[in-house]
């Protein structure tokens, strides 16, 4: 159920990235098409690794992870490192990994703290508020950790 929201989101997103293309594009006839497939294919590996999480497919999911976040940090996708970032934490506290996925959390929420601008990052409060969650559930007492939360 999660993971298909996701999917449905990812889509809507990126058809606002292939007008925006389309635009730049025409604009300059040497922009480098290239650089665009790169961002479509990090994005999807970030989806293709929310997929494995759900499947507790843990190494893929982390495999994927680290070479959506290497290009998103490339092409300074700011916002996306944040979704990169909190599905990287889920595979760390899945792994028994409290103190990484602690940590990652923590960048994720710097990063929408002091570089992430509200009016340019749509999902900046709902990515805000599934690391709070993510901080809460899993290292609550008692509590049963699950990934997909970001993708309410």
């Amino acid at each position: 159920h999660l993971s298909i929201r996701r999917q449905r989101q990812m889509c809507i997103r990126d058809r606002s990235y292939a007008s925006e293309a389309i635009s730049r594009i025409e604009k300059d006839s040497t922009c480098c098409v290239s650089d665009l497939l790169r961002d479509t294919r990090a994005d999807a590996m970030a989806t293709f690794a929310a997929i494995r999480i759900q499947q507790h497919r843990f190494q893929e999911a982390e495999m994927l992870l680290q070479l959506a976040h290497d290009a998103h940090t490339q092409a300074g996708d700011m916002e996306q490192i944040v979704v990169d970032l909190v599905l990287l934490s889920d595979v760390e506290l899945y792994s028994g990994n409290h103190e990484a996925a602690t940590y990652m959390l923590l960048e994720a929420e710097n990063i929408l703290k002091d570089e992430c601008d509200p009016s340019r990052h749509a999902r900046r409060d709902k990515l805000k508020s599934a690391i709070h969650q993510r901080l809460l559930e899993g290292f609550g007492e008692g509590a049963n950790f699950r990934a997909g939360a970001c993708h309410n």
